[in-house]
């Protein structure tokens, strides 16, 4: 029954969707998604109802982690509606994107290498992560840096095998072959790779430039990414090995999130979206640290209302 509350919670934190008119910002260098979904992304009922589906099976499959590893043994929807209130401190990481369909993909990856601790196959496992990293980077390229949290995951997790890396690469590059295949077919290839990857991939490093929106939501996780990491200890106390292993893989992913502004040209609010999942899980375990639910409810509330406040701002 509590899974079934995360819809109206997060139509509750949708609010500025319901009442605010103001338009969607996707960047030009993102040639696939406006291709694919221009028209349907600046129809105001698509848009709303597009992006309400996208993050409430996200916060599902978020919660589904939780319960399925056993990263905590109680909060199992914390992670979930942490989720959802990233996705409402600003007003451009609720709408239907190309970061956000991206994340999709990202976060149905996510648990394919938190399970390949115990595989001794676990060959179909990293082919799978790397086809939705490939699928995720065809929507928002920079998201192929996740391609490292693979490599990584098989050092946290398992004895170091290069055929386990080919695993991985084998199916993202099978996404970007299928790719080429269909633009060259209908002769875009050329235009794909001018815009879409030359807008992202600039000889340029840290060329994140929000202008004048989007900080007060960085500086929130920002924040969260510090309390995070000041409580490490906290996910590592008590855990069998395999739960601190996982705890490791999240940090990693919070770090490797942060190679994705080298050398790329990022200039959009919602690229915030690609901590979001990591994030959430971790912080969402950090939320079962105080005993007193008084104190949980209070912490929460005090989010809820922040993330409702900042939806209706041009910060």
């Amino acid at each position: 029954m509590g899974v079934l509350l995360l819809i109206p919670y997060a139509m509750v934190l949708h609010a500025s969707s319901w009442f605010n008119n103001a338009s969607c910002p996707v960047s030009d260098a993102c040639w696939l998604f406006l291709k694919l979904f221009k028209g349907l992304s600046e129809n105001a009922g698509f848009n709303i109802t597009g992006s309400l589906i996208l993050i409430v099976l996200q916060a599902l499959w978020i919660g589904r982690m939780v319960s399925r590893f056993k990263l905590t043994g109680e909060g199992q929807l914390f992670g979930s509606l942490f989720f959802i209130l990233f996705c409402g401190f600003h007003y451009s990481t609720l709408c239907f994107g190309p970061v956000l369909l991206a994340n999709f993909f990202f976060t149905l990856a996510l648990p394919e290498l938190f399970g390949i601790y115990l595989k001794k196959k676990p060959a179909l496992s990293l082919f799978n992560y790397g086809f939705l990293v490939g699928l995720a980077s065809i929507f928002y390229p920079p998201y192929c840096v996740f391609l490292i949290l693979g490599l990584v995951a098989i050092l946290v997790m398992r004895v170091y095998q290069l055929k386990e890396i080919l695993q991985i690469l084998g199916g993202f590059f099978n996404v970007w072959f299928l790719l080429f295949v269909c633009l060259y077919s209908l002769n875009l290839h050329t235009e794909f790779w001018e815009v879409q990857m030359g807008g992202f991939f600039k000889p340029f490093i840290f060329s994140m430039k929000f202008g004048s929106q989007g900080w007060i939501a960085f500086s929130l996780l920002f924040i969260f990414i510090l309390l995070n990491l000041i409580q490490y200890p906290f996910f590592q106390f008590k855990r069998s090995i395999m739960a601190q292993k996982q705890f490791d893989l999240l940090f990693w992913t919070l770090l490797i999130c942060g190679f994705s502004i080298l050398f790329l040209q990022i200039d959009q609010v919602n690229h915030l979206i690609i901590l979001f999942s990591p994030l959430a899980l971790l912080t969402g375990v950090l939320l079962t640290k105080p005993k007193n639910p008084l104190l949980q409810e209070t912490i929460h509330l005090f989010l809820l209302l922040s993330s409702l406040f900042l939806q209706f701002q041009n910060w």
